[in-house]
């Protein structure tokens, strides 16, 4: 079904400022490391082991370029946290351990 020219102008908005991160060998080396530590909170049935795959390729992709990871999927926050990665959320059970990032260039907290 097509977009009315509203929804596609405001899409088009949402991809001009949205961080597009290329993949490469190095991703799927990053994710085969996710995979792993999933499958680990999996035999020890622990948070995280529900994480879907795609979320594991954003985490993936998250490692590979050293960026903190926002979301509000507990099983993301918690696989995110079990790879000792900067996750963050505003999920009532798990933002009280959000990490304390370093401030932007902006003097913001990123």
């Amino acid at each position: 079904m097509p977009l009315g020219e509203k929804r596609r102008k405001a899409l088009d908005a949402l991809l001009a400022v949205t961080l597009k991160l290329p993949h490469s060998d190095a991703t799927g080396d990053k994710y085969a490391a996710v995979a792993g530590v999933r499958q680990a909170l999996r035999k020890k049935k622990l948070g995280g082991q529900g994480a879907g795959d795609a979320d594991m390729w954003i985490l993936s992709s998250a490692i590979e370029h050293g960026l903190p990871l926002m979301t509000h999927d507990s099983e993301l926050v918690q696989l995110g946290r079990a790879m000792n990665h900067p996750t963050l959320t505003n999920l009532p059970d798990l933002r009280e351990d959000n990490p304390v990032l370093p401030p932007t260039r902006s003097g913001t907290a990123g």
